[in-house]
């Protein structure tokens, strides 16, 4: 068997296209039965990193984990706009709960009476093929609270969707 054969009998290629993102519910934010799969264009998997120190001794040095973990727990991503703005207006109601532009109110991250949080939601990436079946049991973002929801851009000479960035915060991201 040639190379050519070998490279082509080896499998098919993960492809950066076919991704899917799914939020779960939070009562009284994001009312839904299900989780909601979101039109995502793009989005970054944060890499998992270890903080480290060096040593010295005599001649040499070398590095040694530092004991801390510091892997970035903020994800992004870029959101397409479905016609009557459903997915938008969802992560908008979940960020005005959260903060409040009109009234000023924060919304508190963890109750003192319930000891749970009311604005944070767990979050799956889950990698998938052509037809939709999960080929990677992706990532897991634990307690996902929204950050940010980027500006809009509107123009008359453009017939492009319109695209969102959203920035969320996760207490820690693992693999799922």
């Amino acid at each position: 068997m040639g190379l050519v054969d070998e490279a082509y009998s080896a499998a098919d290629d993960a492809l950066q296209n076919q991704a899917e993102l799914s939020i779960s519910p939070i009562p009284g934010i994001l009312n839904f039965d299900n989780p909601i799969k979101f039109r995502v264009t793009e989005f970054s998997i944060p890499e998992f990193s270890v903080g480290e120190y060096e040593v010295h001794w005599k001649t040499q040095k070398f590095s040694k984990p530092s004991g801390k973990i510091e892997s970035n727990n903020e994800f992004e991503f870029s959101l397409r706009v479905d016609k009557y703005w459903v997915a938008y207006q969802a992560l908008l109601a979940w960020f005005n709960f959260t903060a409040s532009s009109d009234s000023g109110k924060m919304a508190e991250d963890v109750g003192a009476i319930t000891k749970t949080s009311g604005i944070r939601t767990d979050v799956i990436v889950n990698l998938v093929d052509s037809n939709g079946i999960v080929t990677f049991n992706g990532w897991q973002l634990h307690k996902c609270r929204i950050k940010s929801l980027g500006q809009i851009s509107f123009s008359q000479e453009s017939g492009d969707p319109v695209i969102i960035p959203v920035t969320l915060a996760a207490l820690k991201i693992t693999p799922a």
